[in-house]
């Protein structure tokens, strides 16, 4: 067994490979000082995986403190990169982790996995006792990490009393930590009663002096409202969080309650139930322009929900006869939508052919977005057809192609060659040497598509801003393995200061192929006092999470070339 070869099991077992039949060799290299470490990592991650809790045992309690920091050293990145992994079944061997006489990083990691286990609703009202007394403990990340288990186990367990007892400790780290439990928790199974004496208890720490405090306040609130089971009570809970914040937001008007006032407002105005369909179809045929226009955003709020909206479609159809304007503008839209969602190509090919240049240039907008979601390859045809004009409609043809070609859902060569979508490759070196190929104009010259010369840009921009010294603030070009076959990779982009939040661009590759593109925010706790490796990985774990969110927590959009105009990341966050 060499090193190579371990690092290959090691790449295996992360990717969800089974290496059942390499594990003799493995258990047999890590008595080897010299592979100790990586053999060590490997058969953590089988021993949990397979849920062999005493030999993962023999690993985190071995013998000498060496190789207890080896075990612990592991165990922290088997959770810093697998925090969707179960651990359900080992409580009983973090217990006895906890204890007061092993070393430090071993029990700030047990005290992680407890946490995670509190996120998978594992039972931990047997470990209740002990969790309380580390609320006391002065290791930072042991206290944190036990207030959120806490928290977990009182709402998993609709114990309000002990959650709000949690709750009004006076401490910022503890108090952050319950909110994130909100924030996480499985809303679908609180009753009204008991959502409205959470809210109550939450908004108590609106006001906090803290701002991390704050921050976790405002964010598990919304998460309240997004998580609600059903539209109604999505409204209800917005409805209620405007009412109550509202007049704290007229004393410090801070931006972390605009935005959330702002949320909470547009998602009563726009949200549609099922009931009143009816009267926006009959409302779409007698009704003046302001109403006509609300009534056409709510249908296309309507499709977004998932709302069945096929009683609307001839009225709809018969706005296409109208002048010029808005109205018509999102009757196209919806329409548009609607028949790429139902697959019927006929109609959404009559639409991209309409005598009309602003109905076309409207449906081909449509066809743009939806292509970065889904298999619009049908429409190639047409669309290529559209790029030969000067209008606006073979813009959006066009970058309608780019992405389609560029997420691989369509075999057709519409005048994309292979080197330019190599640009999104998720492979780093494939795309610098793709774009100085490109670059360098010895194939496509100066006729390249301005999505491509954008992202060109934007490659340069992460060369030149790879170079210059960034202290504190980490690049992760690399991509890192997500589940279903994806991985992400992301990219610095600014500090803001004054709030201490950083701002990253996160990429989402599959396939090979870089898939989608957001803006997200993490908050970087500047008095945290760790180590700038341990902050690093903290970041990254941040970054991990925000990935398999799979969107923005923002709708800041970015000041630099990476951000430019008409890439995936102003798509998804315009229509989040």
């Amino acid at each position: 067994m060499n090193k190579d070869r371990l690092f290959q099991i090691l790449k295996s077992i992360i990717a969800g490979n089974d290496i059942s039949v390499d594990v003799p060799d493995v258990e047999n290299a890590a008595a080897d000082p010299e592979f100790r470490a990586t053999a060590a990592g490997i058969l953590l991650r089988y021993y949990i995986k397979n849920r062999l809790w005493n030999r993962a045992a023999s690993i985190l309690q071995a013998g000498s403190i060496k190789e207890r920091e080896i075990a612990a050293r592991e165990f922290k990145s088997l959770l810093d990169l697998a925090t969707d992994i179960a651990l359900d079944g080992m409580a009983e061997l973090l217990a006895r982790l906890l204890n007061r006489n092993e070393i430090p990083p071993l029990r700030e990691s047990a005290s992680r996995a407890m946490a995670i286990l509190s996120r998978q609703n594992s039972d931990l009202k047997n470990y209740k006792k002990l969790l309380e007394g580390l609320l006391i403990e002065s290791n930072r990340t042991i206290r944190g990490f036990a207030a959120e288990a806490l928290a977990r186990q009182s709402i998993n367990e609709h114990d309000w009393e002990s959650f709000r007892l949690l709750l009004r400790r006076d401490n910022p780290l503890l108090a952050s930590k319950i909110l994130g439990a909100v924030t996480g928790c499985d809303r679908a199974v609180f009753s009204e009663k008991e959502r409205d004496i959470l809210v109550g208890d939450i908004l108590k720490k609106i006001n906090s002096q803290h701002k991390d405090v704050r921050h976790s306040a405002y964010q598990a609130l919304r998460r309240i409202v997004e998580t609600e089971p059903d539209l109604n009570r999505k409204k209800d809970s917005a409805v209620l969080i405007s009412r109550e914040l509202r007049p704290s937001f007229e004393k410090n008007r801070a931006k972390s309650s605009a935005d959330l006032l702002e949320y909470c407002d547009d998602l009563v105005s726009g949200l549609v139930t099922e009931s009143q369909l009816p009267r926006i179809v009959v409302e779409l045929q007698t009704a003046g322009e302001a109403i006509l226009e609300k009534n056409l955003k709510l249908l296309n709020y309507s499709r977004i929900q998932g709302l069945d909206t096929t009683s609307a479609l001839d009225s709809v159809r018969k706005l296409l006869n109208r002048p010029p304007g808005f109205c018509r503008e999102l009757a196209v839209r919806f329409l548009a939508y609607y028949y790429m969602d139902s697959l019927q190509w006929g109609e959404a090919e009559a639409l991209l052919r309409h005598p009309d240049a602003d109905v076309r240039e409207e449906a081909a907008g449509a066809a743009h977005i939806q292509g970065i979601r889904s298999d619009i390859s049908p429409l190639i045809g047409v669309l290529s057809q559209l790029t030969s004009g000067d209008e606006i409609s073979s813009q959006n043809a066009e970058l309608a192609i780019t992405g389609t070609m560029i997420t691989g859902r369509s075999s057709v060569e519409a005048g994309m060659p292979n080197l330019a979508r190599k640009l999104f490759s998720e492979n780093l070196d494939e795309r610098e040497n793709a774009a100085r190929d490109l670059a360098a104009g010895s194939v496509m010259g100066s006729e390249l598509p301005e999505q491509v010369m954008n992202r060109l840009k934007e490659l340069n921009w992460i060369k030149q801003n790879r170079q210059k010294s960034k202290p504190g603030f980490p690049d992760f070009l690399e991509s890192r393995p997500l589940s279903s076959g994806r991985s992400w990779s992301a990219v610095f982009e600014s500090f803001d200061q004054k709030n201490d939040d950083l701002y990253y661009v996160i990429s989402i590759y599959r396939a090979g192929y870089e898939l989608s593109r957001f803006m997200v925010k993490i908050f970087d706790d500047p008095s945290a006092g760790v180590s700038r490796e341990e902050r690093e990985k903290r970041i990254e774990n941040d970054l991990f999470n925000c990935a398999k969110e799979g969107r923005p927590n923002t709708s800041y959009r970015g000041s630099s070339i990476y951000s430019f105009p008409g890439m995936y990341s102003d798509l998804l966050i315009a229509d989040d």
